[in-house]
């Protein structure tokens, strides 16, 4: 990124830089709201980051609660319009330049993280409750057949049919 990152929502106010660990955010000491590149969006989707998180809260602390609100706030990058999305499950609505990052106001990305956190835990839990399906497998039923064979009767020929093996299933 090249340049001072400004505000898309508060006009004229530069972003400042927050690192911790392997995380780097811009955020704005006026509203709060944090602007994250792409890749660290998307390594939250996967896993919730304590540093992450941590920025997020010492923004949140001082930015106002009713910040100024720009009708179409610009890419801190690159100032094309920003997209408007809202989190699939949640009433949350992100501001995204596909190309750069993820605008999030004061507390959405703690609210997001919580979001995919429960919900990540949520489908733990499902997959320890019911373990996945088991796949059909023809050398099995053939070793019941070969276990069971004493149950049908032979035809004829001596050899069990088709017909032999139906009239059993349908005892």
């Amino acid at each position: 990124m090249q340049g001072q990152l400004v505000c898309p929502h508060c006009p004229n106010r530069p972003l400042f830089e927050g690192a911790r660990g392997t995380v780097k955010l811009h955020g704005c000491g006026v509203c709060g709201g944090l602007w994250i590149g792409n890749e660290l969006a998307a390594r939250l989707l996967q896993q919730v980051e304590p540093d992450a998180l941590a920025l997020a809260e010492q923004a949140s602390r001082h930015g106002i609660p009713f910040p100024p609100l720009v009708a179409r706030p610009g890419c801190p990058v690159c100032g094309v319009a920003l997209r408007r999305i809202t989190v699939h499950g949640t009433s949350t609505e992100l501001d995204l330049c596909d190309a750069h990052g993820t605008w999030f106001d004061r507390d959405e990305l703690q609210s997001v993280a919580r979001f995919f956190e429960e919900r990540r835990r949520a489908q733990a839990q499902i997959a320890r409750n019911f373990p996945p399906p088991m796949r059909y497998d023809e050398r099995d039923y053939d070793d019941y057949l070969q276990k069971n064979k004493w149950k049908m009767e032979p035809d004829r020929s001596g050899e069990i049919g088709l017909a032999d093996v139906l009239d059993w299933l349908s005892d």
